[in-house]
């Protein structure tokens, strides 16, 4: 688990980065009078700097509580040790999705464009858009203290409801097993329950070939609510599972397939919330599994 002053570390810098990014793509844009800023580009680098603003005004009137527990050394060290990581990262994840909104902004700019050549340019603008702003929303939910309403929910129907529409984004096969004598009450919030169901299937969608069935199994043992899921995917190597809820961490077999290292982050803090454990298994070439653990009181 890393120390808040790691993820505020992370956070901060990965804000700062993604404003200046966002600015410097305006800048380009607007080096041709005739080419439009697409007024989502500026609203999120508007939002970025709003949320950097706050961002600081809770790390100064709460720097007693994140630094409780760990040494001024202790945050120096692990500030060293993830700078240069950070900094990777973000070029990454934040600076690829600007440069394609520059790369279309520039076709954009095109006198002779076709109305359908717009329109596929405008497309991948928005997707870009919406990457960043997927990278900045997980780090905010990643940092946030607050605690989340719960109420007492179906554990089988949220479950079924979540895999219901999943389902309808993928060809891959899923079959669920229920282990269940009767009905089974969690007091859970929703949102940030299901935000696990999904980050896990997304990971074993992503994973599998769509001829693979992926395996959601729930029962009761003893005091305990039990959810696996399983796929039989490409499996991850047994000397990285050790890095697995490590935020930004990719298999090294997984370098090539699409995704930001943050949903497996996002998944066990969505467990954890609900005062359960999130653990895995996997075999290289085999698939892999995670079992979620929740309280329950009979």
């Amino acid at each position: 688990m890393f120390s808040k002053c790691v993820m505020a570390t992370w956070f901060g810098a990965i804000l700062v980065t993604a404003v200046c990014l966002c600015f410097s793509v305006i800048l380009l844009s607007c080096q041709d009078n005739s080419t439009k800023v697409p007024l989502e580009l500026i609203s999120l680098a508007l939002i970025i700097v709003s949320t950097i603003t706050s961002t600081k005004i809770y790390l100064k009137q709460n720097q007693d509580k994140i630094l409780l527990g760990s040494t001024a050394t202790e945050c120096k060290i692990n500030y060293d040790l993830t700078k240069q990581r950070t900094y990777e990262i973000v070029a990454h994840e934040l600076r690829v999705p600007l440069q394609i909104i520059v790369s279309y902004l520039g076709l954009l700019r095109l006198n002779n464009i076709s109305i359908s050549r717009q329109s596929s340019a405008y497309e991948k603008i928005d997707k870009a858009v919406a990457r960043i702003n997927s990278v900045v929303d997980t780090m905010l939910f990643l940092a946030s203290d607050s605690q989340p309403e719960f109420k007492s929910e179906d554990i089988t129907i949220v479950i079924e409801e979540a895999v219901k529409q999943i389902k309808g984004l993928t060809d891959n096969l899923f079959v669920v097993k229920r282990n269940l004598d009767k009905p089974v009450f969690l007091d859970i919030n929703e949102p940030i329950f299901t935000s696990f169901l999904y980050n896990i299937l997304s990971n074993a969608i992503k994973y599998s070939s769509t001829d693979k069935p992926i395996t959601l199994g729930i029962e009761q043992v003893k005091t305990s609510i039990i959810i696996r899921i399983s796929d039989q995917g490409i499996g991850i190597p047994e000397s990285e599972l050790k890095y697995l809820f490590s935020p930004f961490f990719r298999a090294s077999n997984a370098k090539k397939i699409k995704g930001t290292g943050l949903g497996l982050v996002v998944a066990k803090k969505s467990v954890e919330m609900h005062s359960g454990e999130l653990s895995v298994s996997s075999t290289l070439g085999v698939g892999t599994t995670f079992t979620a653990s929740f309280p329950f009181v009979v």
